[in-house]
């Protein structure tokens, strides 16, 4: 270890199910063979990690190996990409979460090049999806029933904001985006909340042979299961597929585009001491865009 990294460092951590994140003094890291260290300077908080206190049994990073909450980490060389110098820590934080989420959905999508496209909740992920369909030269309609992801939509750089922007809960919002989009919808439909209705709705909004891609997980309670109109799918020949998020290769194609077009991400940034307050900030129903720890 190069001596100018220290000791010791401070991390956030779970020390107890059920409750709240601790900042604790310890060892920094050691690496392996194809491992690299890297000094934190920012850290995106997701969708996921609320949940990880409840879970006793969780498997994933900060629970099975340390995450981000911290100074320093350890990562897989092979999996680590260069950041453009266009780009802060601060803007590529959620990059890494619902940049790379949303770049792998809409490469899943495989929509032909100027086909009018929807994004289904404009949240950390529908933020950017949409940026993302912009740069690459589609018409979008932004979809979403809250006041805060509808403007949004239209408060992204000028040259990415979304072209319609509707609220799901009009009743003549499927007759408004089929006449938007004409053909008799759009050509695909990327969905970014995990709300099962929300799901449902989104195949009607598809032309024929259109195709829906998933990725908002459902609640628990919902045993993360997802319904669709079997007649819709079948009669209108649709296509419905799902992305976690994107490889190596697409992660480093999406950084270039983020590069080139200007992408920003609407964030709330904190400093490292207030990460704990992090969990009930992102359960706000009102928060716009992505939380993101400074260190």
């Amino acid at each position: 270890m190069a001596s100018s990294v220290p000791q010791t460092m401070r991390a956030a951590r779970l020390v107890a199910y059920n409750k709240p994140y601790e900042f604790q003094t310890v060892p920094v890291p050691s690496i392996n063979d194809n491992e690299i260290l890297i000094k934190i300077a920012a850290a995106g908080f997701c969708s996921g990690n609320p949940d990880i206190r409840m879970c006793e049994a969780k498997q994933m990073a900060g629970l099975s190996h340390d995450g981000g909450f911290a100074e320093y980490a350890v990562a897989d060389a092979e999996q680590a990409a260069v950041l453009p110098e266009s780009v802060s820590f601060e803007q590529a934080a959620p990059l890494m979460c619902a940049g790379s989420t949303v770049w792998g959905a809409i490469a899943a999508a495989a929509t032909q090049a100027g086909e009018p496209v929807a994004v289904v909740g404009i949240g950390g992920l529908g933020q950017l999806c949409v940026q993302f369909f912009k740069a690459l030269g589609h018409p979008v309609v932004a979809i979403d029933n809250r006041p805060e992801g509808r403007e949004l939509a239209t408060s992204l750089p000028e040259k990415l904001r979304a072209d319609h922007v509707v609220d799901i809960n009009d009743e003549n919002a499927v007759a408004d985006i089929k006449k938007w989009a004409g053909l008799g919808g759009v050509s695909s439909v990327i969905v970014c909340t995990d709300r099962l209705s929300a799901n449902q709705w989104a195949l009607s909004i598809l032309r024929l042979r259109g195709t829906l891609v998933a990725v908002g997980l459902p609640s628990p309670e919902l045993d993360g299961l997802l319904q669709f109109d079997a007649f819709q799918l079948i009669f209108s020949e649709l296509t419905i597929k799902g992305s976690l998020v994107a490889n190596k290769e697409l992660l480093v194609e999406m950084l270039a585009l983020v590069a080139k077009h200007g992408v920003q991400s609407y964030i709330t940034t904190v400093k490292f001491d207030d990460m704990p307050k992090l969990p009930e900030m992102y359960m706000n129903p009102h928060l716009k865009g992505r939380l993101v720890m400074k260190v």
